[in-house]
């Protein structure tokens, strides 16, 4: 539903080598129900239509039904808001994709964004409070968040002032283990004393005449 309205983006079209299309109708256009949009070859409804005795016609549905209520669903979402509605969302889509990415990188945070995607990629972030928290999509060592119309610069601020916090918590934690296992080997080495720590000389001992060194 982006790619229309996305400048120098590749235009989507049967005369290439594709074999289907779908459009989800309940993700960038808003739909409040599942629903969304296949355009394939007919060859390929034709391989998957199939006779069905008691309706008397054939079915070339996945599922073998259709919900009545979705495309009426679709419908009202694409005129209610129009050509210049659903461009309006796409501009503010990318916008925000490109000010999240920045914010990350500037955050120290290592972040990636297509050019012409609204998906932003980063690191992983090791908190796992901090991914359920925010319904994270992982995969391995990286995370990415796709940038809705819904999604404002408040939450954008939000979410990466909590990722800041959650790495701050997560480096913390990782320094004072090292310095609770530098101690617990310490006392397992029998110690040290502070003199000894410091690099001060001992005290000189008392002469055995009873009279302090350097005197006679």
């Amino acid at each position: 539903m982006m790619m229309p309205f996305l400048k120098d983006a590749p235009m989507v079209t049967f005369k290439k080598p594709i074999g289907s299309v779908s459009v989800s109708g309940h993700k960038f256009v808003g739909a409040p129900v599942p629903c969304g949009v296949v355009i394939t070859r007919f060859k390929y409804v034709m391989a998957l239509s199939t006779d069905v005795e008691y309706l008397n016609s054939r079915d070339a549905t996945i599922m073998g039904s259709r919900n009545g209520h979705a495309p009426i669903y679709l419908w009202y979402q694409l005129t209610r808001k129009g050509y210049d509605g659903m461009k309006a969302d796409v501009e503010r889509c990318m916008r925000n994709a490109h000010t999240l990415r920045e914010m990350l990188t500037k955050a120290g945070i290592k972040a990636s964004l297509n050019e012409l995607s609204n998906t932003v990629v980063f690191e992983r972030p090791a908190e796992e409070t901090f991914v359920r928290k925010w319904q994270l999509a992982c995969e391995g060592s990286i995370a990415h968040v796709v940038v809705m119309p819904n999604v404002t610069i408040d939450k954008l601020e939000a979410f990466v002032g909590d990722y800041v916090q959650s790495r701050a918590r997560v480096w913390t934690a990782a320094a004072l283990k090292v310095s609770a296992d530098a101690r617990t080997d310490e006392k397992a080495s029998g110690g040290g004393s502070s003199a000894e720590v410091g690099g001060s000389a001992p005290a000189a001992a008392p002469a055995a005449n009873g009279h302090a060194n350097g005197h006679v």
